[in-house]
């Protein structure tokens, strides 16, 4: 006899990260039972009751890597395949598919992107961000087996990748906006930075997470005074 695995579709495959993998078996006409395991000894407790050219083998060693499915066949009177000559099939499990990192925290302060992967698996995926207010796909890019998540305001969310889903991605916010030179206080020295700042035509994210009081996205003198009277407070 034979044994194969396959896919949804019947076709051969040398690779999965199911541990639940379709078998295809062909044996004789009278044959009644199959055994099948991961190692080269018949164990009655794995035994298909009866024969069947389609079956689903699960894993016992889940373990990623190389595995080689075994198989012998049963007749209708209890013969058996000779042991040292069973039928067999090559395969490679691979880690189970999953978002990487499944969770994470995201600091306004420090940034705010973040590449996640799909792992397992080389496929590419359409992502999607279950709340495009907190977060969102640099470039507009969400397809592919990675991207890369900006966070744009504190909050949660998870990604999808087709199936998949993420845990909760926290987004946060270390730095207090208006305290433009770090020192976890707003003070007039603030409010003077911030002027200087505002002499600028462009800015670095962390300049305007800092001096953009008003978050109209630049830096201007109105920025300066604002913070001068917060500084005040």
């Amino acid at each position: 006899g034979t044994v194969r695995i396959v896919d949804a579709s019947g076709n051969d495959i040398t690779s999965t990260s199911d541990t639940n993998v379709k078998v295809k078996m062909a044996a004789s006409a009278d044959t009644a039972k199959a055994y099948l395991n991961e190692t080269p000894d018949i164990i009655s407790s794995l035994q298909l009751t009866t024969y069947s050219t389609d079956a689903t083998y699960p894993f016992a060693n889940t373990t990623p890597g190389p595995k080689t499915i075994y198989a012998w066949f049963e007749d209708a009177v209890g013969n058996v395949t000779p042991s040292q000559s069973p039928a067999t099939y090559n395969i490679t499990l691979l880690a189970s598919t999953t978002i990487s990192p499944n969770t994470w925290t995201l600091d306004l302060a420090a940034g705010a992107t973040k590449v996640f992967i799909v792992e397992g698996t080389a496929d590419s995926y359409s992502w999607a961000i279950s709340d495009p207010t907190v977060a969102e796909f640099v470039d507009g890019v969400n397809t592919g087996n990675s991207v890369t998540v900006k966070a744009l305001k504190v909050g949660t969310f998870t990604l999808t990748a087709g199936s998949l889903t993420s845990g909760t991605i926290t987004v946060v916010q270390s730095f207090t906006r208006g305290d433009v030179n770090r020192d976890k206080e707003i003070t007039a020295q603030d409010a003077v930075d911030c002027f200087w700042l505002a002499f600028q035509t462009s800015w670095t994210y962390d300049e305007l997470a800092t001096a953009d009081f008003n978050q109209d996205n630049e830096v201007t003198s109105q920025d300066a005074v604002d913070i001068f009277w917060e500084s005040l407070k």
